[in-house]
């Protein structure tokens, strides 16, 4: 493993010890504002081929706040986010056309 990369995922394991999930954002992101809305809803649909199977619905977080990554990533371990396909690494975040303040996760695998 590089060691830059290995000491970055280090420190974002030490930052987020609870999370459900692995992060795959760069560390000069986590106090960057995604955007500067005071709440904002997060989409996870279950869309991708690991749920063909058994089926599920929608989940939605509701976040309040500043909206850098890092305050969005807590709220979303607060509130139980957990990732169990495979696709359990959170690489970022994509408006959704519904609504300005509505976001989808984009993850990878």
């Amino acid at each position: 493993m590089d060691t830059d990369y290995e000491d970055e995922y280090n420190r974002l394991q030490d930052m987020f010890p609870n999370a459900q999930f692995s992060i795959c954002i760069d560390l000069e992101y986590m106090d960057e504002l995604l955007t500067d809305k005071k709440f904002i809803i997060v989409k996870q649909p279950y869309t991708c081929y690991c749920y063909d199977n058994c089926a599920k619905n929608t989940d939605y977080f509701y976040i309040k706040g500043h909206m850098t990554y890092r305050h969005i990533i807590e709220q979303l371990i607060e509130q139980g986010l957990s990732l169990n396909c495979n696709h359990h690494f959170l690489e970022g975040f994509c408006t959704t056309n519904v609504s300005d303040c509505q976001y989808e996760m984009v993850l990878g695998s």
